[in-house]
């Protein structure tokens, strides 16, 4: 059923995504792995996709960048101009911050 469908999974050089990513190419989608920065996560991804028979291609582009409000646009339309269609979109992309938090309870405040 997915045969020739090509999904877009935002964030797929993450952990989640890059999974999300593999799990979508095993049913047999065509996808197309976005990144914000990491080309390098992104390309392993691909490549992982690639040997294990499916069909990928990386997509650079900074979903979050508030000053270039066309970007996600421009992803897909990269990605139809490459790939021919778009069928989904899986959004895995998230800006994240890796801080220590406190696990103080209420009751200790």
């Amino acid at each position: 059923m997915s045969q020739g469908q090509v999904v877009v999974v935002t964030g797929a050089s993450g952990h989640l995504g890059s999974a999300i990513a593999r799990m979508c190419a095993g049913r047999g989608f065509s996808v197309a792995v976005h990144y914000r920065s990491n080309e390098d996560a992104a390309k392993a991804v691909v490549d992982s996709i690639v040997r294990s028979g499916g069909v990928a291609a990386a997509f650079p582009a900074d979903l979050g960048a508030a000053s270039d409000p066309d970007v996600a646009t421009r992803l897909i339309d990269d990605v139809v101009n490459q790939r021919g269609r778009v069928d989904g979109l899986v959004q895995c992309s998230a800006m994240q911050s890796l801080q220590p938090v406190s696990l103080r309870s209420a009751a200790n405040s």
